[in-house]
C-alpha cells in the first residue's frame, strides 16, 4: 500500500470512528431525526442535524414504538440498541467499508511491508559467553562479553506463511571498531537437529558512531526460521548495541 492510499484509509477510519463515536457514546446523549419527527429534538438542539442525518439514513428509528416519534436524546445507549445501530449502518452501506476515496479493497497494493524486531527477544548460543542486556534507552540491546573471540546470538522469528524475507536492516553501534559484527546469517529448522543455513552474509559492521545496514537476500521460508549475529569481541571492556531489527516481507 502506498504513503497516499495508507493515509486516505486512516482518514477513513477516522470518519467511521467518529459516526461510531455519535452513536455509541456511553457518555454523550444522543439523538436522531428532525424536530418534524422527532417531538424532542427541536431546531435548537446542537446535535439536530447529525440526528437527521442518521435518522435519514436508517441507523436510527426511533425511542418509543410503535410511534417513534422521540428519540429520547438523553437517555444512554445499550449494547442491544448498539447492535442495532451497528447493523443498520452495515445494511444501509451509509459508511462503505470497502471503498476509500473512490478506492475499492482489492486495489491497494498488499506488497511489501517491513517487520521491525525487539532485539530484547535474542538468546546467546549456549557455550557462548556474551551477557545481554538493556541497553541506555528503549528497547536497545546491550551485548558484553566474559571473554575474548567469536560468539553468536540468536534472534527467533516468528513470519507470516508463503512471505519472503527481501531485505534484513540492522541498527547497531559500537564501543570501539575492533569489536564489530562479523556475520548476519538466517537457519531454518525442520526436523531438529538439523539447522541448514539459509542466508550467510560476512560483511564485517565497524560503525561505531551507530549506523542502520541494509542486506538484500530472497529467502522464503518452510521452517522454523532463526537470525543469527556473530560478534568478534577483542576486549572484554568493549559493548555492542544492537537497535531496531527490519524485516523487508513480501510476496
Amino acid at each position: 500500500m502506498s504513503k497516499d492510499q495508507g493515509n486516505r484509509l486512516r482518514h477513513r477510519w477516522l470518519r467511521w470512528l467518529l459516526i461510531v463515536s455519535v452513536v455509541a457514546g456511553a457518555t454523550t446523549p444522543i439523538a436522531v431525526m428532525a424536530s418534524h419527527r422527532f417531538t424532542d429534538v427541536p431546531d435548537a438542539n446542537i446535535f439536530h442535524d447529525d440526528i437527521a442525518w442518521l435518522a435519514d439514513a436508517g441507523v436510527t428509528l426511533g425511542c418509543n414504538p410503535p410511534d417513534n416519534d422521540e428519540f429520547c436524546p438523553s437517555d444512554f445507549v445499550t449494547r442491544e440498541q448498539m447492535a442495532a445501530f451497528m447493523r443498520r449502518l452495515a445494511e444501509t452501506g451509509v459508511v462503505d467499508a470497502d471503498t476509500v476515496d473512490g478506492l475499492h479493497a482489492s486495489e491497494f497494493d498488499a506488497g511489501d511491508r517491513t517487520l521491525w524486531i525487539n532485539p530484547l527477544s535474542a538468546w546467546p548460543s549456549p557455550t557462548s559467553d556474551l551477557q545481554l542486556d538493556r541497553g541506555s534507552s528503549g528497547t536497545t540491546l546491550r551485548v558484553t562479553s566474559t571473554a575474548t573471540g567469536s560468539q553468536w546470538v540468536r534472534f527467533p522469528l516468528h513470519l507470516t506463511d508463503a512471505l519472503t524475507i527481501k531485505q534484513i536492516t540492522v541498527c547497531y553501534g559500537l564501543s570501539s571498531a575492533a569489536t564489530f559484527i562479523s556475520q548476519v546469517r538466517f537457519t531454518e529448522e525442520t526436523i531438529p537437529p538439523t539447522s541448514p543455513v539459509m542466508y550467510d552474509n560476512g560483511t564485517d559492521l565497524t560503525e561505531t558512531t551507530g549506523e542502520c545496514v541494509d542486506q538484500t537476500l530472497n529467502l522464503t521460508p518452510n521452517g522454523a526460521i532463526t537470525l543469527q549475529l556473530r560478534f568478534n569481541f577483542a576486549s572484554t571492556l568493549d559493548r555492542v548495541d544492537i537497535g531496531a531489527i527490519g524485516l523487508l516481507l513480501g510476496p
